[in-house]
């Protein structure tokens, strides 16, 4: 900004590009200079690497732009950039449609987002597909394409404005092929949007391991509409992301609540993802003014193997019609280890089971029976505690 070595995000890139560093580079931005008016795109960096590092200090400043079409999608595109650091910047969507807040494709490793701001209330009535606040995608236009994107990136602390990741319409976030990236502290919400489908919080899909998701709050997916909805509810999602033994996915200390309609709700879902391990998440399902929906804690579907869930506490008391259960197995054939969990169904209405392995299994003892797993779990109320 002025008084500044750069007038703007713009002229430091391009210094950038045409030099490379040869050592760590810090970009301060000037508290009181934003906000900047413009979008960047980082190639990738001559001489960038784990010891010369390029860290974008935004100081809580705003970048902000008004993008008018697929073509001009971003505000900050990391296109195949390495070892870069966003640290403490709003980055502030204006247009309605075609918003990629934050991108990282063609091969982005070893970057880091952290404690940014990302507001795409621009976009809260839209129902478009092409909004996103954080996106690691194969395509410059479309958030969920496969392809050359970026691993080994790191998300921290963020809080994604208009999508806490708050009042998106669909995902929350859509991660493909990711591998070595932590998601952790966010808070995931639709509290505030009154147009909504389906809810998709953390959604994981086509390989991609050593991943850690941990300590993220899920919850109010519907708070925000006036009538009751039926959508369907997917807080973490995992599909055919199969890895090795030892590069496990870690879904860890999480806390899911108040998801609160009258749709399908599964809290932790597996369909064929190898290599999974649950610990000590805690999920209510605890909606007493719902009339209806299917609602599983923890739901595994098609062969898999290597996956553990343990240390969880799943309680289910949701009122309505429709199948309850703490936990689900829909194929005997999966490898699963399950133990030390609190399970705790008591629904006033609908059918309720503590678990189905092979059928309806209605208590801990059948479930045990049944599934030969979960000798050191209980089936008792946990009685949650606002401390507060």
């Amino acid at each position: 900004g002025t008084g500044g070595d750069y007038i703007n995000f713009t002229a430091a890139v391009n210094d950038l590009v045409a030099l490379g560093v040869c050592a760590p580079v810090t970009f301060n931005v000037l508290t009181g200079s934003g906000p900047f008016n413009e979008q960047i795109e980082i190639p990738q960096i001559i001489g960038a690497s784990a010891t010369n590092t390029i860290t974008f200090n935004g100081n809580g400043e705003t970048i902000t732009y008004s993008t008018t079409g697929t073509g001009d999608n971003y505000i900050i595109r990391l296109n195949g950039a390495d070892y870069i650091t966003i640290d403490s910047l709003n980055v502030v969507t204006q247009s309605s449609t075609n918003n990629f807040a934050i991108q990282l494709t063609n091969d982005a490793d070893f970057n880091t987002i952290n404690n940014c701001n990302i507001d795409l209330s621009s976009a809260l009535t839209s129902t478009s597909s092409t909004n996103a606040g954080i996106v690691v995608s194969g395509s410059l236009t479309s958030a969920t394409t496969a392809g050359a994107s970026g691993t080994n990136n790191t998300f921290t602390n963020n809080i994604i404005s208009g999508n806490i990741i708050q009042d998106f319409y669909f995902y929350g976030t859509y991660l493909r092929s990711i591998s070595n990236s932590v998601i952790s502290n966010n808070d995931i919400h639709r509290m505030n949007r009154s147009s909504v489908s389906t809810f998709y919080g953390l959604y994981f899909i086509t390989s991609g391991g050593r991943n850690l998701i941990e300590a993220n709050q899920i919850h109010d997916a519907y708070t925000g509409i006036i009538t009751a909805s039926t959508s369907a509810s997917y807080p973490i999602y995992h599909t055919g992301v199969d890895v090795a033994v030892g590069d496990e996915n870690r879904v860890v200390n999480n806390l899911i609540y108040n998801i609160n309609n009258n749709g399908t709700t599964y809290a932790l879902y597996n369909s064929s993802s190898d290599g999974v391990h649950y610990y000590h998440n805690t999920i209510s399902l605890d909606d007493p003014n719902a009339t209806g929906g299917t609602t599983r804690g923890f739901y595994q579907i098609t062969t898999a193997s290597n996956i553990e869930f343990k240390n969880n506490i799943v309680s289910v008391t949701r009122g309505g019609t429709g199948s309850k259960h703490c936990i689900y197995f829909g194929s005997t054939t999966s490898t699963i280890t399950s133990n030390n969990n609190v399970f705790y169904i008591n629904a006033p209405a609908g059918t309720n089971n503590l678990g189905y392995y092979g059928g309806d299994q209605a208590n801990l003892l059948a479930w045990q029976t049944a599934s030969s797993g979960d000798a050191n779990s209980v089936d008792d109320e946990p009685m949650f505690l606002n401390i507060l």
